[in-house]
């Protein structure tokens, strides 16, 4: 794979910015934990599914986007206004104010009304005839004709409407522009948006949630940030690790150059642990293929170390962050203590950059990457989906294959190394380093 136009089109992140990334990702995975377990966030996210749900939001649209122009309310009100300036209503209401007329009407909403249809009553009490007369007068004529009028009928009728107590609550809400925020809903929204506006529910807002939850779903096995400085106090020892415990750890092979030191040639110093392969003498014990352990004087020294001791296991994600320098051969792999399988994080063989997997010796799925210099700082990691392996450089996917590890337990392994002959070719050998910044495994919570 060539990753030069992912870099130059900036779709590949560079180490740097993978780098602040991953920090931020851990500050922000430890406050977002923090805040989703707060009670002002369970409120807010309750108060989220009532606004979000679809009554909610209709009656918020219906409400807030009604104009007070289109409702009944205004109409009626409209209507009751005009009609009071009306001429039969204004001289309706003007002989309302008459005192005969008052004094009239008074009297008719009193029980001795009904005595005006006794002739011999009326007859006999100066009061009933007063009364009496007023009705067949002309004023009270015109009166009662204004008062039947249909204007006046309807100014009546708006009227009752308009003193109602009711009516008059909902004619002040929809004259409110501001109506909304009165509504037991719009109570709830201003409570929604003050629980938003407070700093850790707007980080929360603000937050790459899917980045951020997709790191709170892995949990550390182990990590190693290379504080130490010792290889003994660290992760890694030194040396091969088989499933058969008759096999040596400490161990060269007779047909390399480089003799493994156990770890006197591994350094951690300023948080980078870098295996390093030098043009040195040494005389070692190495592994010949047909006479077994032997002794054998090299012409270099290197390394080999691993997790096995401290972390041997299933995992969905492996990480490492490295630089490969110089010509010598560089692995850094997942093992399981048999010679295979063997995922390999990433390699540079013959100075070409590599992840893939060794499944058995004549069946391996090896893919080549281009475009980036491996003596650079990159992140490489292989993530185990349950049914495919699948390989990153930052944060590009570089590799995919169908293969599974299953129930099969893995380590961490790095090494570099130097064949004496390559098809039937003599080697001179060089030197060259290893450097690791970050390694670490990870499950699935």
């Amino acid at each position: 794979m060539n990753l030069f136009l992912s870099r130059l089109l900036g779709k590949m992140w560079s180490t740097e910015k993978f780098d602040n990334v991953l920090e931020k990702s851990k500050k922000d995975l430890i406050r977002y934990q923090q805040v989703i377990s707060t009670d002002e966030f369970k409120e807010m996210m309750e108060l989220k599914k009532v606004i979000d749900s679809t009554e909610f939001q209709s009656k918020r649209e219906q409400i807030i986007s009604c104009k007070y122009k289109s409702t009944e309310e205004y109409a009626t009100l409209k209507e009751f206004k005009s009609l009071s300036k009306s001429k039969v209503v204004v001289k309706y209401n003007n002989m309302l104010q008459n005192s005969s007329i008052m004094d009239f009407l008074a009297f008719m909403q009193t029980s001795e009304a009904e005595l005006l249809k006794n002739d011999t009553l009326v007859e006999e009490d100066a009061k009933l005839r007063k009364y009496r007369d007023l009705a067949n007068s002309k004023l009270i004529t015109k009166f009662r004709e204004l008062e039947q009028n249909e204007k006046t009928l309807r100014y009546q009728e708006l009227k009752a409407v308009v003193e109602n107590e009711e009516w008059q609550k909902k004619n002040e809400f929809w004259a409110n522009p501001n109506r909304w925020e009165t509504t037991k809903e719009g109570e709830i929204e201003k409570r929604y948006n003050t629980l938003c506006a407070q700093d850790d529910i707007r980080f929360y807002n603000k937050l790459n949630k899917k980045s951020v939850e997709k790191w709170n779903s892995f949990e550390e096995i182990w990590i190693d940030n290379i504080d130490s400085t010792s290889l003994t106090d660290s992760v890694w020892k030194a040396g091969f690790s088989y499933n058969n415990k008759l096999l040596k750890n400490q161990h060269s092979y007779s047909n390399e150059l480089q003799a493994y030191t156990q770890g006197n040639n591994v350094t951690r110093t300023n948080k980078v642990m870098a295996i390093h392969t030098r043009k040195q003498n040494l005389k070692s014990i190495a592994w010949d293929d047909t006479r077994g352990f032997i002794e054998k004087d090299f012409e270099y020294t290197s390394d080999v170390i691993q997790t096995a001791d401290t972390y041997k296991g299933a995992y969905c994600m492996a990480m490492v962050k490295a630089r490969l320098v110089g010509k010598a051969n560089h692995v850094i792999s997942l093992n399981t203590g048999n010679k295979t399988p063997i995922t390999i994080l990433v390699q540079s063989i013959k100075n070409k950059l590599q992840v893939g997997l060794v499944e058995k010796q004549d069946k391996y799925e090896i893919e080549n990457i281009r475009g980036i210099n491996a003596s650079n700082w990159f992140y490489y990691s292989v993530v185990c989906t349950g049914k495919s392996l699948v390989w990153y450089i930052n944060n590009i996917e570089v590799f995919r294959t169908s293969y599974t590890l299953g129930n099969v337990d893995s380590f961490m392994q790095a090494l570099s190394y130097l064949p004496c002959e390559i098809n039937n070719k003599k080697q001179s050998g060089d030197e060259g380093r290893i450097e690791i910044g970050f390694a670490g495994f990870f499950k699935n919570k």
